[in-house]
């Protein structure tokens, strides 16, 4: 008996199902998509055979297109959830560095302006605390030229 003739004696009785071989093959295609991917393919590539085997190759065509939109939905929904996230990923860290460069900006001018200046003004800290890094050099470069707070 050949490897074919053992395959058909034992997948035979799965394709006879209540349900048409072509049905049965989508829903084992549908099932098989659910494996890990390494799995995947030689199991993909065994239910196609099957269907090729007992329906013909217009029932492969059909199955195999099937498989190709919803893998491609897939991909694609994959790659733009992926997308999604190294691009809020990538937001978060330039945000959080921004935020951090800005804060090391911050500290060394509040203790410039108060040792030369004395206490810091509300307004002014209001204002200090809302400017971005390139602000606040360029104030700081302003704190260490003014005569008074009132020149920053």
């Amino acid at each position: 008996m050949s490897e074919e003739d053992r395959l058909d004696l034992v997948l035979l009785p799965l394709m006879r199902h209540k349900q048409g071989t072509e049905a049965v093959a989508r829903e084992g295609l549908a099932l098989a998509r659910a494996l890990p991917p390494d799995a995947r393919p030689r199991v993909l590539g065994a239910i196609l055979a099957l269907a090729y085997h007992y329906e013909g190759k217009q029932v492969l065509d059909r199955l195999v297109e099937e498989l190709m939109a919803t893998q491609t939905r897939e991909e694609v929904l994959v790659d733009r959830l992926e997308r999604g996230r190294v691009q809020a990923e990538a937001q978060g860290q330039a945000k959080g560095l921004s935020q951090g460069r800005a804060e090391g900006e911050r500290v060394p001018l509040r203790r410039l302006l108060e040792r030369r200046f004395g206490a810091i003004p509300d307004s002014l800290q209001e204002r200090i605390a809302a400017l971005d890094p390139e602000a606040l050099t360029a104030l700081f470069d302003r704190a260490l030229a003014a005569a008074s707070l009132d020149e920053v």
